[in-house]
């Protein structure tokens, strides 16, 4: 199970970035890297968790390591607080959309791993008030769309997604 799913009425919501140069006169690096500051790599089961896994647990994380300088696999974020929250079916535990996840950060924020653990044997744990409360201290900024023209068949805008990773923001696919 994967999870993911596509809204053309979600994803119109969603701004479109503007890139920051124009390559030519500030050329992009040869290469970059975040994968310093991601954690370990695990696997999300038979839960169609991976919008979660790909927003929470990966990119917020890699965010909060590059900030704080501390070890991503300490300051890791839970994949199920966010997933339990944001999923299209409450029964059956198999999918989300980008958008939700990015909305649930942006107004809500994300749990740290140590504090919501992990299961793909159910999707119904809700947090408490306290771990709504808590989180809100790990809300993100904002985040945008990566394609060429607000369209909803707009190509990906692979200048846009280079210059995000060179500036130290991640990229959720």
């Amino acid at each position: 199970a994967t999870g993911a799913n596509f809204s053309p009425e979600l994803y119109d919501k969603t701004e479109v970035f503007e890139p920051l140069a124009d390559n030519v006169n500030a050329p992009l690096p040869e290469k970059t890297s975040l994968q310093q500051f991601a954690p370990q790599r695990r696997n999300q089961g038979q839960q169609g968790s991976c919008v979660a896994w790909a927003s929470a647990y990966a990119a917020r994380s890699i965010v909060q390591a590059a900030a704080t300088k501390q070890d991503p696999d300490q300051s890791a974020f839970s994949p199920s607080f966010m997933y339990n929250q944001i999923k299209i079916d409450n029964s059956d535990c198999q999918g989300s959309y980008i958008q939700r996840a990015m909305e649930q950060m942006q107004g809500g924020g994300a749990l740290p791993f140590s504090q919501f653990a992990y299961t793909d044997q159910s999707c119904g744990k809700q947090p408490s008030g306290e771990d709504l409360q808590n989180a809100k201290q790990f809300r993100i900024k904002g985040y945008q769309r990566l394609t060429q023209g607000d369209a909803q068949d707009a190509p990906v805008d692979m200048v846009a997604m280079k210059q995000q990773l060179a500036q130290g923001s991640p990229v959720v696919i």
